[in-house]
């Protein structure tokens, strides 16, 4: 089935959020959220790290409850719809829907189709923006209410079936830490009376790329590639994402060769030493060459000391992370050194008590990856779902 299409200007009044002026501190710390592109995404938005008072509120411009909030500068086609009145920043374009003509659901859902859209309009530059304008302009397929109703209403359902899948795996990443404390106890009062050691002590390597070399010699002999060749460089951002896939970097087998030192097999422990300066990560195995790249340390440990899935969570608990926090550098570029690593001193209790804790680990890891392929499968249908949804093929009576 066709439906006409109209502009969403057409539909609702398109407001360009705005920030109030810092110096003013009357404008901040009240009770309405501002939102930033880092809270869409999440379908309602409640609240906000950062709140305005009525007066930053009355200089910016206050959207009420179930306004469609798009990112049209920076993170384009990130979308979420207020819960509550809200204010936005100048990254957010927002509707303020006519409800006697659509259903804010339905125009929800539709918006979430838009990011490839946005990404082939933005100009290309460094960074990307789509002008109220052009915003404006974009078409909806606009069905009658009733009709539009009934489609946001059969989307919501399958879209709680993406939350639910997304809350299994949040759930099963809390079990492994639950197991840590309750195998280990706590390492802030270690009253099972683990011995306290520097984990230095444990480590067998504690490197990173610059160890294969000076900059100008590794100038020489690595280039980092976009297109797909022998090795894979690993960086922050695809640990970030779990993804090693898309947008990766790629070095050549000489190259790769010559980063001897900083080869990647997996299983090893990688942490940031500048910007995100201490976030660890327990790098995968890969069925690759794969080669680290400049902006991490990268350890391995002596086999009758540590094992690294067992560190990687203690690091990870509550008091890991602050023992790494209180060595970390700098106000406004964060970086943590090599003797700042190893001198962390933890309870390390013996391997074999570590080996039991990797072997549930092992197990969990199974649940985790069969979660994400239920979960990758949902997506693909739910993406599939709003296609046939604008496209007028959904069939109503059927679902």
């Amino acid at each position: 089935m066709s439906w006409p299409k109209v502009k969403l200007s057409s539909i609702a009044q398109v407001v360009t959020g705005s920030t109030p002026s810092k110096e003013d501190d009357s404008y901040f710390g009240g009770d309405i959220p501002f939102v930033t592109p880092g809270e869409l995404d999440n379908g309602f938005v409640l609240n906000a790290k950062q709140t305005l008072t009525q007066k930053g509120a009355n200089v910016s411009r206050l959207l009420p409850k179930n306004s469609v909030m798009v990112c049209c500068i920076g993170s384009l086609g990130k979308v979420g719809i207020s819960g509550v009145p809200v204010v936005t920043n100048q990254q957010i374009n927002s509707l303020i829907l006519d409800e006697n003509k659509a259903d804010p659901m339905y125009v929800y859902f539709f918006c979430q189709t838009l990011k490839q859209t946005l990404v082939d309009m933005a100009p290309k530059t460094t960074v990307s923006i789509v002008n109220k304008s052009r915003f404006s302009d974009l078409e909806i397929p606009l069905p009658p209410l009733e009709t539009q109703k009934q489609i946001a209403a059969v989307l919501e359902k399958a879209d709680q079936l993406r939350k639910d899948c997304q809350q299994m795996e949040q759930e099963l990443n809390k079990l492994a830490q639950a197991v840590f404390i309750d195998m280990f106890g706590d390492p802030a009062t270690n009253p099972m009376g683990w011995p306290i050691k520097e984990i230095g002590d444990t480590f067998e390597l504690l490197t990173d790329y610059h160890a294969n070399g000076s900059y100008e010699v590794l100038q020489r002999n690595v280039e980092l590639l976009n297109e797909s060749n022998f090795a894979l460089m690993v960086r922050t951002t695809d640990l970030e994402k779990n993804n090693f896939v898309d947008n990766v970097k790629y070095i050549s087998e000489h190259a790769y060769n010559f980063l001897e030192k900083t080869k990647v097999y997996g299983g090893e422990l990688l942490v940031n030493k500048i910007g995100s300066a201490g976030k660890i990560y327990l790098m995968p195995k890969l069925d690759r060459p794969v080669s680290l790249a400049m902006n991490q340390f990268m350890i391995r440990f002596k086999k009758n000391e540590a094992i690294s899935v067992f560190i990687y969570h203690l690091l990870s608990t509550e008091f890991g992370a602050e023992e790494i926090k209180k060595r970390v550098n700098g106000a406004v570029t964060k970086t943590i050194r090599k003797d700042a690593l190893r001198e962390i001193a933890l309870p390390i209790p013996p391997v074999d008590n570590q080996l039991k804790f990797c072997q549930f680990i092992d197990v969990l890891n199974v649940l985790k990856n069969n979660q994400r392929t239920i979960s990758h499968e949902i997506n693909e249908q739910f993406d599939a779902l709003l296609k046939n949804a604008f496209n007028g093929e959904l069939n109503l009576k059927a679902a």
